[in-house]
């Protein structure tokens, strides 16, 4: 079964969702994703979630944006001893994902090099471009959109095609 690892933060949502002017004001500032909940739902796979942000982030963004229940298991740097991209935090999800080696896992992303160690595990490697700052697709990168909807309207799309 194929696996698909997102990122959160400028992965799952954009710098155009947020408001960034205080803490408070950011956090209130996330809202609903109906579409973006629509498309993860309709993605055939196990879905994941994998974030450098501390467990209170990662819970009170998902759930400000609607996307409980979608992932089936999130990991969160209050777990892990090390941050992407260092190999540590990538062993842990192996782990506790239960990732199998012979599935294709696909890692959503927005930083290369997050994506760098990503393509070391043999994982395919979306980039998240939003700012379009790469008009060449980056060596370890197979797959680039401006947007995470855009990537997933993709991967349904060849889900349903072949």
């Amino acid at each position: 079964m194929k696996n698909y690892i997102f990122d959160l933060d400028y992965t799952l949502y954009s710098s155009n969702d947020i408001d960034l002017t205080n803490t408070q004001i950011f956090y209130n500032s996330f809202k609903d994703k109906k579409f973006l909940n629509k498309l993860l739902k309709k993605l055939k796979g196990n879905k994941y979630l994998f974030s450098n942000g501390n467990k209170a982030h990662v819970d009170h963004v998902v759930k400000k944006m609607n996307l409980k229940g979608i992932f089936k298991n999130i990991a969160n740097s209050d777990e892990f001893e090390m941050l992407k991209p260092d190999n540590k935090a990538y062993d842990y999800v192996i782990d506790k994902f239960k990732l199998n080696k012979k599935d294709p896992t696909y890692f959503f992303e927005d930083t290369l090099e997050n994506l760098d160690t990503a393509k070391k595990y043999g994982w395919k490697t979306v980039l998240i471009d939003e700012d379009g700052e790469f008009k060449k697709t980056p060596k370890n990168v197979d797959f680039k959109f401006q947007n995470v909807e855009q990537a997933l309207i993709f991967f349904i799309n060849i889900n349903y095609n072949h």
